[in-house]
């Protein structure tokens, strides 16, 4: 009777431990690589097309499509610092030195055809349609000075998204951003309201005599601006906090909350009252691209996911020094683009 009894209650035991298993590995993403690829230079702009079946690719050599198993099926010549898809039509944004091109791009033929060009006075580091593309944000800049990994911003301009008629410029008087490149995720649209613009800027206060250097202190904060891309103003200023600028930036898709990548993981912010909500810190190092999961299941603050709820730390993928985190907008797929010039690719289940 007794043995009967043991052996029943390890059978119980048994099953708990495998109903637990199945629903910890049904929440957690699956590290299961689908692809990977060496390019020729560092990836500047990724991004997957709305049906998640093409990746444009853009490096400071070439401008390349590739399909979700990273085979190449379009190339051509060009200094490519972003790129974006249209949202809704295959149609893809790319910035062309002191222009933003616009291309059809004929996925029968595997070809891009040019169907508008955007003439700016500077060259032009960044370009990205906002939720419904209606309109077209396009950052234009020189490299810092002092730091040829930094970018000082010269202005925002914006664009109807259809006609690419010039709509409103915010000069760098209202918004001054410094941040690293290889990335162009230090700016993001609302997801819900497609007049909001937010990015990553620096706040410095100098205490002290600059001009004989006496006692002189210099303080930063690092502030997430949001702008009201009709009025040109600041409507929401966030403070990170005390430190260097944050490197990435990227809206929830729902609209609530706002992350921050920097030096040594990331912070989440509500969108409206400004208030910290959670650290995704699981890194201990600097997080250039953040990226939530378009039905936000998962935040990727580089290599590692989080619960897009608890901001539990889920797990990582086997890649490293990331640059780039993308989600296929179909939510199958995950892809990271290194600073060792590779390309790779995760399937979820």
């Amino acid at each position: 009777m007794i043995c009967l009894l043991h052996k029943n209650l390890n059978l119980i035991v048994l099953f708990i431990v495998l109903s637990l298993s199945s629903m910890t590995n049904a929440q957690e993403p699956v590290d299961e690589r689908q692809a990977i690829i060496q390019l020729n230079d560092l990836a500047y702009g990724v991004d997957w097309t709305y049906d998640s079946q093409f990746i444009a690719v853009g490096t400071l050599q070439t401008l390349s499509i590739f399909d979700n198993d990273l085979n190449q099926v379009s190339t051509q010549d060009g200094v490519i610092y972003s790129l974006d898809w249209h949202p809704s039509e295959n149609m893809l944004a790319v910035t062309a030195g002191n222009s933003v091109e616009i291309m059809h791009w004929d996925a029968e033929t595997l070809s891009l055809t040019i169907l508008e060009k955007i003439q700016l006075s500077e060259r032009v580091y960044f370009v990205r349609w906002n939720v419904n593309a209606s309109k077209l944000a396009i950052i234009t800049g020189t490299p810092t000075s002092q730091f040829q990994t930094g970018l000082d911003v010269a202005e925002i301009t914006i664009w109807d998204g259809i006609t690419f008629v010039h709509l409103q410029t915010i000069p760098s008087r209202y918004l001054f951003l410094t941040g690293y490149y290889p990335t162009t995720d230090l700016w993001d649209w609302s997801p819900n309201d497609p007049d909001l613009f937010a990015g990553i800027g620096n706040s410095i206060r100098i205490d002290g005599d600059f001009n004989t250097g006496d006692d002189v202190v210099v303080e930063t904060d690092t502030i997430i601006y949001v702008l009201d891309t009709v009025t040109g103003e600041r409507i929401q200023e966030i403070s990170v906090g005390n430190g260097p600028v944050g490197y990435s930036l990227a809206w929830q898709p729902n609209g609530d909350y706002i992350a921050v990548g920097g030096e040594t993981g990331s912070d989440i912010f509500h969108s409206e009252t400004g208030e910290k909500i959670a650290g995704a810190n699981g890194n201990h190092f600097d997080v250039f691209s953040l990226a939530w999961q378009l039905d936000g299941t998962y935040l990727a603050s580089e290599q590692s996911i989080f619960d897009s709820q608890t901001f539990d730390r889920l797990g990582t993928y086997d890649v490293g020094d990331v640059r780039i985190v993308l989600w296929s907008p179909d939510n199958q797929l995950i892809l990271f683009a290194t600073g060792n010039k590779e390309l790779a690719i995760f399937a979820l289940e």
